[in-house]
């Protein structure tokens, strides 16, 4: 079982302000998108909590397996954790886990699929 988020911290997470116009990336450690007003500031007290022991890659995880329709048990508790104590996080919001975020995602991951065949291409091969 995965570890879970601290009170404290998932009071950060319900506290973090909704931007409608908040930015999304792909996350490659946790394989999934992220947007700008999920998290506390890095290096901040406040984003220390809540990137305890990764949990917070844990977390966009999670929202990748339900975005892409993943039956997959692995990130559900922390997930379901954030849900029922934090339920104000914008993460939870259903548009971050629309059709078109779906596309996105599947698009950036076949992106650093390719990215990462040509890191790790043997560099003496012809192409």
């Amino acid at each position: 079982m995965l570890d879970q988020f601290s009170d404290e911290a998932l009071q950060v997470l319900n506290r973090m302000p909704f931007d409608p116009n908040a930015t999304h990336c792909f996350e490659h450690l946790a394989g999934g998108m992220l947007w700008s007003d999920e998290f506390p500031t890095l290096g901040t007290s406040e984003w220390f909590l809540v990137s305890a022991r990764a949990l917070n890659r844990f977390l966009i995880a999670a929202r990748h397996d339900i975005t892409l329709g993943e039956s997959t048990p692995r990130f559900q508790g922390i997930w379901q954790q954030v849900e029922k104590h934090a339920p104000d996080w914008p993460g939870l919001r259903s548009e971050r886990r629309s059709e078109p975020i779906r596309k996105r995602l599947l698009a950036a991951k076949r992106l650093a699929a390719r990215c990462y065949e040509r890191l790790f291409d043997d560099p003496t091969s012809a192409k």
